[in-house]
């Protein structure tokens, strides 16, 4: 298995996309089933002032983490991970890093980690996934990491110190639905949608020149007033394609959102669009 955490200085760092995260040594669970049967490896990372948990995956096909991370406690505690805040593909390795809420820290930090499920996604297919822990004691492993990262390094300076003033958290966003009982859809619907991508859409020159073509999957959130948000690419083709992808999806006009129990919600939508040379 290949590790994704470099140690600088006695830490350890999670790196994915443009950011580093420190994060615990690599906590490695064994398969129990999926494509190839790989391993997974799963790091504890701060993200701010919040908790996160990354995973990585050593493959040699064209994987990425894709959907919710469900983490079984031994304890019984399910904890659902919503849609990854990053995924990407890096020398065959295919990692991700989601966002935990504060109490899903707290239960890890008192219960082992039993079984991970997560989903890949593969050329189109989603591939279910598991792995469970063979013995290690995470919770212990949890623990010790987030308390020395937030032990002060020099108590005495800080009780001659004057005390800074409280500071007060913003409230966090309702995280998004990824299924509901009513989808977002675009007004007048899918065909009509994808109408609208191919009369904006422009091939880029650089992709035709080079013969580049394929699949650009996207992922956004449709809010709960319709708007398009947080748009990124889940899978690239490169040429100037992914940019011009999210170009028009973000240009894209309100959609009808998504409603679960009667009331309007913010839901996460999975959208692929072709670039084919004319």
């Amino acid at each position: 298995m290949v590790f994704i955490n470099l140690s600088s200085k006695g830490q350890n760092l999670f790196l994915i996309g443009e950011k580093s995260y420190p994060c615990t040594n690599a906590i490695t669970l064994e398969a129990n089933s999926g494509y190839f049967y790989e391993d997974l490896d799963v790091f504890l990372a701060k993200d701010g002032n919040s908790g996160a948990i990354a995973v990585s995956r050593k493959s040699n096909t064209d994987e990425l983490f894709f959907g919710k991370l469900i983490i079984y406690l031994k304890d019984g505690n399910v904890l659902t991970c919503g849609e990854s805040e990053a995924s990407e593909r890096v020398d065959d390795i295919a990692k991700a890093l989601y966002n935990l809420t504060t109490d899903q820290l707290n239960k890890l930090k008192e219960s082992n980690i039993h079984t991970i499920k997560y989903t890949l996604y593969r050329h189109g297919d989603k591939n279910d996934c598991s792995a469970s822990n063979k013995d290690i004691e995470t919770h212990k492993l949890i623990s010790e990491f987030f308390n020395a990262i937030e032990k002060p390094s020099n108590i005495d300076s800080l009780e001659n110190s004057p005390l800074a003033p409280p500071v007060l958290e913003e409230p966090k966003e309702e995280e998004p639905f990824a299924y509901v009982e009513q989808m977002p859809t675009f007004p007048d619907g899918t065909e009509a949608m994808y109408k609208y991508i191919y009369e904006k859409i422009k091939y880029p020159a650089i992709a035709r020149e080079n013969g580049i073509s394929g699949q650009v999957i996207l992922q956004f959130v449709v809010s709960k007033e319709g708007d398009i948000q947080k748009a990124k690419v889940v899978r690239g083709i490169g040429g100037g394609c992914n940019e011009e992808a999210l170009r028009v999806v973000n240009g894209m006009p309100k959609w009808i959102p998504g409603m679960h129990n009667g009331q309007n919600v913010a839901v996460t939508f999975t959208l692929p669009i072709k670039f084919v040379p004319q």
